[in-house]
Order: C-alpha cells, then sequence, then structure tokens
C-alpha cells in the first residue's frame, strides 16, 4: 500500500459566531501542536491546499470559478468589516433610520404579524429602534439563538429579555419549547449583497441552514449603501433575499 503524504486539512466553521473560542483555542494548539496527531491541520476553506485531502466548508459555486468565488469572498469581507468598523455613530444612527422608513414601504412587512430580527453586534445595520417600533406597532418579534450547528428564533416582548450570550452577543432566554416558526418577515444581516439578491454571510451558514427548512418566510437583507456590490459569488444552496433595504 502507497503512503499518501497528505494531511487532513480541518475547516474550522462560525469564526464570527465562535470567535471568542478560537482565540482561546488557537493559541493552544500552535503552542501544544504535541496534543495532536501529526496527521491533521487547521485550516479553513479559504486556505487549504488543493491537493489537501479535505478542506472543509462547502462545495458547488452556482455559475462561479471556485477559486475566484473563495477569493473574492474573503477579499468582499476583509473590506466590507474595515469599511463598517470606519462609520461614525451619526452615519449609524441615519442608516438605520433610513433602512427603519424603508421598511414601512414594504406591504409585506407592514402586513406581517411576525418580524424575524437580529440583534446587531460588531458594527452591522442597527436593528433596536425597528425592533422597538415593531413592538409598539403591535407585532410579535423573534430573535436569533444560535445552539450547536443550528440557529432557532424566540419571541421577545422587549430587547430586555436578551441575555448576554456565551460569545458575547444579546440573545432570547428562551427554551426549547419556546421557539418561533410562524410565517414572517425576516430581516437578514449580512456583509455584502448585490441587486440578484445574493448574500455574502460570515461563513456559518446559519441563515441559510434556517430559511432552507423556511422557504415561506419573506426576507430582507439591511446593510449600508456601501455593502451592495456588483456581484457576490452564489452557492447553489444559497438563499437569495427577496428585498435589499439599504
Amino acid at each position: 500500500m502507497e503512503k499518501l503524504n497528505k494531511k487532513a486539512y480541518y475547516h474550522l466553521p462560525g469564526l464570527f459566531e465562535f470567535y471568542e473560542l478560537y482565540c482561546v483555542f488557537l493559541p493552544l494548539y500552535r503552542k501544544h501542536r504535541e496534543y495532536f496527531y501529526e496527521w491533521c491541520e487547521i485550516s479553513s476553506i479559504y486556505e487549504s491546499p488543493a491537493d489537501c485531502i479535505w478542506g472543509g466548508g462547502r462545495a458547488g459555486f452556482g455559475s462561479d470559478n471556485p477559486e475566484e468565488a473563495l477569493e473574492l469572498k474573503k477579499n468582499l469581507r476583509c473590506d466590507m468589516k474595515a469599511r463598517r468598523n470606519a462609520l461614525t455613530d451619526e452615519e449609524k444612527k441615519h442608516a438605520a433610520a433610513n433602512c427603519l422608513s424603508k421598511l414601512k414601504e414594504l406591504p409585506e412587512f407592514m402586513n406581517a404579524d411576525w418580524i424575524y430580527a437580529y440583534i446587531a453586534c460588531r458594527n452591522e445595520l442597527e436593528t433596536a429602534d425597528i425592533i422597538s417600533w415593531c413592538l409598539s406597532y403591535g407585532k410579535h418579534v423573534a430573535v436569533p439563538k444560535v445552539q450547536g450547528e443550528i440557529m432557532h428564533f424566540y419571541e421577545i416582548t422587549a430587547l430586555s429579555d436578551c441575555v448576554l450570550g456565551a460569545f458575547g452577543i444579546l440573545e432570547p432566554a428562551g427554551e426549547e419549547k419556546d421557539r418561533i416558526t410562524t410565517p414572517g418577515f425576516m430581516l437578514v444581516p449580512g456583509l455584502a449583497f448585490d441587486k440578484n439578491g445574493n448574500r455574502l454571510g460570515y461563513g456559518g451558514g446559519f441563515y441559510d441552514k434556517y430559511l432552507a427548512s423556511h422557504e415561506e418566510i419573506i426576507t430582507a437583507a439591511l446593510g449600508y449603501d456601501f455593502q451592495i456590490v456588483e456581484k457576490v459569488p452564489s452557492e447553489s444552496h444559497d438563499r437569495r433575499m427577496d428585498y435589499l433595504i439599504y
């Protein structure tokens, strides 16, 4: 039998969602390499060499060339994070107010009894005022909580219903019996979007997985105007957004 001179590269999913965990794990991995099998290496779908045994992540990029798509996604994520971090408080406040005004012009949003909303963090388009307005208008609001590899939504009656999660992100304190699956209108975060409704997230795939099993939900991506780009690489399983609000 021929010995394979290759290594198995393990893809670390959900870097954004598990950032604090990796901040602890990766230094430990580098300092105490002897704790791990010699044939294992940590990598990601963005950095795995072409001849590795398994690069993790996803296969298939619609009509896009895989290598070009991965490089574009990597560059887009870096650029958009930097540009969001450079926003002033006044710019963020104005953008959020503008998005709320545009949402009020959408019949699908106004007629929805249930609004699925994210709680903004790390300079995402702020949703606090949108959530507060929805609640005051008599709508039901549900926000996400990641449990393992799956994202679920739980109803809140005020932002104060949320608690600081394990990774420093506000999340609902609901239990399994409280999960909401009623059709509604979802506000979706992201790093970049295009006019075809394609969305670039953080790489965890939580929204794509959730929406794959809740196809009846109407979606609107929220972002800043500079987050709208000419093209976002699409994958076969990606859910296109119904609306772009910016």
